[in-house]
């Protein structure tokens, strides 16, 4: 299902969106403009996820500071990114406690 925009899946307004249990893929395409290539580029996220960037995985990130060195991959231009989050189960299990 797709989202408008990247985010916490429990901030979501939709309860099937919400209350999720599993894994979720994130998907975008990112311009880096070729005169910011170079050593020592980094993709920071907030939370534990396995990153792929243009078809290379690049491994799981599992504990702060979740932050992925991206030099060898990244290029100008179109640079796919996938990026897959999975959340634990009590997310699930609240959004059964809330219904009748």
């Amino acid at each position: 299902m797709p989202l408008e925009k990247l985010g916490s899946l429990t901030e979501q307004a939709n309860p099937t969106i919400k209350y999720f249990s599993g894994t979720a893929m994130y998907n975008n395409t990112l311009a880096i403009p070729a005169n910011a290539l170079g050593i020592g580029k980094h993709l920071f996220l907030r939370e534990l996820a396995q990153v792929t960037l243009n078809g290379h995985d690049l491994g799981k990130l599992w504990s702060a500071p979740f932050v992925i060195d991206i030099t060898k991959v990244v290029r100008a231009e179109n640079n796919e990114l996938k990026v897959r989050v999975t959340n634990a189960w009590h997310n699930r299990l609240v959004g059964e406690a809330l219904k009748p």
